[in-house]
């Protein structure tokens, strides 16, 4: 990887296992990029079920991220991100994040 300067915002990570459902990062977002869904388990506690951002219309302004209460999610600088077909900046976060070996 190149070495790029500290500010450079290219990617998203998310952490599921940190992830509380809150919403935050749905509600701070100024182009509605990201869309969750979420259960309550036996416990009556919020568990995230899906997390899908719309990455096409993403700023990387990392406004979701500052507002995340338990830094679930990430502004990375992972910049190999282009693909071919519109349909390819639909990301599924849990998906990506388990492809990447953070299971959560």
């Amino acid at each position: 990887m190149p070495n790029l300067p500290i500010t450079v915002r290219s990617s998203m990570g998310l952490d599921r296992s940190k992830c509380i459902s809150c919403n935050m990062c749905v509600m701070v977002c100024p182009n509605s990029v990201i869309k969750l869904t979420s259960e309550k388990d036996e416990n009556n506690k919020k568990v995230l079920k899906s997390y899908h951002m719309d990455v096409g219309r993403c700023l990387f302004c990392g406004m979701c991220a500052e507002v995340c209460p338990t830094k679930a999610l990430t502004v990375t600088q992972e910049f190999e991100n282009s693909v071919f077909e519109p349909d390819g900046l639909q990301w599924d976060m849990i998906q990506r994040a388990e492809r990447k070996g953070k299971v959560g």
